[in-house]
């Protein structure tokens, strides 16, 4: 194989030699078979007179001299020959395909001679609408390494993570949240996972800004949001729905809100208003101290079900005569550092995870 820079390159190659030597031994006898032979034979010879014309471009061109004239070429120093093979076979265009293979020709030769800017600029010019090639080709040449594609730019980033991003842009302006278009969100995810720090600030920041129009697009986000360890996100989102279910008086649905972005002190809140106004559509003359009992009991009971609290029977009950201001808890404070006391115990000193 040509183009080889690793451990095998070398018996690769002294193979090679043998495999050529043999050819050019045996040579006078075969060419005297027929003349079509006799070309066969010069293309493995590496006889540029037998090559060139059966090359239609500079890249078929230079795959057969790398095969069967140059296998000794090794892919750092390939940039040494980019040029002499692109004379010796001149692109040619046609009126249909002519804009395309130029391009695709500039772009295969900045890539064998380590012009980054270049492949990048000419790769950009095959598709203005879409960042798709760009994006992957600066990705695969971060991969190959030795194109500069890692080094850091003013904003903060690299180059590749720069392109990346910019895609990722791109595919955000493009979607929005309908059921065929989650995965997209998904896949503009995942691009940003690929650029660090500034990579997850911007898509934390897409994500916020995401009109939710129900309960299932708001959970699919957060489901994004935890995949992808923006805590933060999860908390804000939670908080702006819980905050519109208040406004619209769905308390329910706001103590769940509340409640899965840790927002204790807001899901107590809702809970209180929860009872008080089950209690007066009942017609209740059930005394405050009473309501705020059921309330507790409510918020208990939806604190059971956080996945991040994993409260078990007993830990919930010691937490809801803290709440109520039993022996153990300390009444001068205010309910919600009651909670946070509470928590505190129950999860074993990791209540500086819930927002208050």
């Amino acid at each position: 194989m040509p183009l080889m820079n690793d451990m095998m390159y070398s018996s690769r190659l002294r193979d090679w030699k043998e495999w050529s030597r043999s050819i050019q031994a045996d040579r006078n006898n075969l060419i005297a078979i027929s003349e079509r032979i006799k070309v066969v034979v010069a293309i493995l010879c590496g006889d540029d007179w037998a090559i060139s014309p059966k090359c239609e471009s500079w890249i078929e061109y230079a795959i057969a001299r790398l095969m069967f004239a140059t296998p000794e070429i090794t892919l750092d120093r390939v940039s040494e020959h980019t040029d002499q093979w692109f004379n010796a076979k001149p692109t040619t265009t046609s009126k249909t395909d002519g804009l395309h293979t130029g391009l695709l020709s500039d772009i295969l030769k900045a890539v064998l001679k380590k012009d980054t800017v270049t492949v990048l600029e000419k790769s950009a010019s095959l598709s203005e609408d879409s960042l798709l090639l760009t994006a992957h080709l600066a990705d695969i040449l971060f991969h190959l390494g030795g194109y500069h594609m890692n080094d850091t730019l003013s904003c903060g980033i690299t180059l590749r993570q720069w392109f990346l991003m910019q895609y990722a842009d791109q595919l955000l302006s493009q979607i929005s949240l309908d059921d065929g278009e989650c995965r997209m969100l998904e896949m503009a995810g995942n691009y940003y996972a690929q650029c660090g720090p500034q990579g997850a600030r911007r898509f934390a920041i897409a994500l916020q800004r995401i009109p939710i129009d129900s309960d299932n697009t708001g959970h699919r986000i957060i489901e994004l949001a935890q995949e992808h360890g923006l805590v933060e996100t999860v908390g804000y989102i939670c908080s702006v729905q819980g905050a519109q279910c208040v406004r619209r008086n769905d308390y329910s649905a706001a103590v769940r809100w509340y409640t899965q972005g840790n927002h204790i002190r807001f899901a107590q809140r809702a809970a209180n208003e929860l009872l008080k106004s089950t209690l007066q559509r009942k017609c209740s003359d059930q005394p405050l101290r009473s309501m705020r009992s059921s309330a507790n009991r409510l918020l208990v009971d939806q604190l059971k079900s956080s996945p991040q609290l994993n409260l078990n029977d007993t830990q919930a009950e010691l937490l809801l005569r803290i709440l109520e201001g039993g022996d153990e808890a300390n009444t001068a404070y205010p309910p919600s550092r009651n909670i946070a006391q509470a928590l505190k115990i129950l999860t074993e000193e990791r209540c500086n995870t819930i927002k208050l």
